[in-house]
């Protein structure tokens, strides 16, 4: 639970995959005693867009899952953020941080291995 829950809230997006992978981890299992919060719900109350993502493709989303302030997930959610989007299993956005990441650093080197700043 803690793991998954600082994994989420970090953007540590691998590191969430290889939770889940290892198996054990369900979205119960993952909320914080004291707040209630699940790791779908920091997903979201970060902003965390590829992670809320992938837990959804991964966990059963139920929509009338509290944190211990009585908010469902999409009540956590800053306004017009895209985790809303992404909550409803619909693609946010063509591209992904990690995939533009990847994009720029391959144009960079083929200009000739310039530094990104």
């Amino acid at each position: 639970g803690v793991a998954m829950r600082l994994a989420v809230i970090h953007g540590m997006l691998y590191e969430v995959k290889d939770l889940i992978a290892m198996g054990g981890v369900t979205m119960a299992a993952s909320k914080d005693p004291v707040t209630g919060l699940t790791a779908l719900h920091c997903a979201c109350l970060y902003g965390q867009v590829d992670i809320t993502t992938a837990l959804v493709q991964t966990f059963d989303y139920d929509p009338s899952m509290t944190d211990g302030y009585g908010r469902n997930v999409e009540g956590t959610c800053p306004e017009a953020s895209n985790c809303r989007i992404a909550l409803r299993g619909e693609v946010v956005g063509g591209i992904s941080n990690t995939e533009a990441k990847a994009a720029a650093e391959r144009l960079a080197a083929q200009l000739g291995g310039a530094q990104l700043a």
